[in-house]
């Protein structure tokens, strides 16, 4: 062999190295951690005060996990005005939901699975593309955990941005993807405080009066997704609806206004709660 050959240089690599985060970015997320930890004994503590000073009915939910059995699949679908209670009244039953991908979500994430929940991360139901992802590992979830025990799924179906009420077409899409059976439940609470935000979330008191809505299961139109897609999710609009004009019946404040999804876009205008499904007779409120 030649002594005098050259010697090639290595080729050089085209994979850019990882561009740091920025100062800014990388603070922020070191404020949200440190958020998370201080939000998070918070919250337990003051539910927890809630739920030993009040009275709480939860059993309706009994027809929900009753559901779950092996090779099952069930979905429950509630309105963002209860997700600051009732994963708490709900806690240690392993219910798989979503959370989007803000800063936010990250703290809601960490409460949620300090609760015992097991949390997919994705987008809004507003944008698809961020949607399908998501949708495809929890359809994939469902039928890899459902043959052992059955599992269950809780979504909240107006959010994240709302307008409240306006039921998204996720739900009842993954329920004909997976054959899930489709619950709707409402938490109602006495005395409670409702925050001036887009969905009034719901923050019951200590000594309160606290019972749990359920309803189900919605039947599952047959027929091509594309002729299903739209009465299933009218269907699970209108029985949230109900539900949500039924926990504030004969009580105070009067229940705020939903959006009927159909009169959201692209305005994002206020509608009137739906009436009662077709022969459905209303469940009492108990006081």
């Amino acid at each position: 062999m030649d002594s005098k050959a050259r010697v090639q240089p290595p080729a050089r690599s085209t994979v850019r190295p990882a561009r740091p985060l920025p100062l800014s970015r990388r603070l922020k997320k070191l404020g949200i951690a440190l958020l998370s930890h201080v939000v998070v004994p918070l919250y337990r503590s003051y539910m927890a005060l809630v739920a030993a000073t009040s009275r709480v009915d939860l059993s309706a939910a009994a027809a929900l996990f009753g559901a779950r059995r092996p090779g099952a699949v069930v979905v429950c679908a509630i309105l963002h005005q209860d997700v600051f209670a009732l994963p708490y009244l709900l806690r240690g039953r392993r219910i798989v939901t979503f959370v989007n991908l803000s800063d936010a979500g990250q703290v809601i994430a960490r409460i949620l699975e300090t609760l015992g929940f097991l949390v997919e991360r994705g987008g809004s139901s507003t944008r698809v593309s961020r949607l399908v992802p998501v949708l495809g590992r929890l359809v994939a979830r469902a039928r890899a955990e459902a043959p052992a025990g059955g599992v269950l799924f809780a979504f909240a179906c107006d959010g994240s941005r709302g307008p409240a009420g306006a039921v998204k077409g996720g739900t009842a899409l993954f329920a004909l993807r997976t054959g899930a059976a489709v619950y709707v439940a409402k938490l109602a609470a006495r005395p409670a405080l409702y925050l001036p935000t887009w969905d009034r979330t719901l923050v019951p008191l200590p000594f309160s009066r606290i019972r749990l809505l359920v309803e189900g299961p919605i039947a599952l139109p047959h027929g091509p997704l594309r002729q299903t897609l739209e009465p299933l999710r009218r269907s699970i609009e209108h029985r949230l609806h109900w539900l949500h004009t039924t926990a504030f019946a004969g009580g105070r404040p009067r229940p705020a206004r939903l959006t009927p999804l159909a009169e959201a876009p692209p305005a994002f205008r206020r509608g009137r709660g739906a009436g009662p499904p077709p022969g459905h007779r209303r469940p009492k409120a108990r006081r």
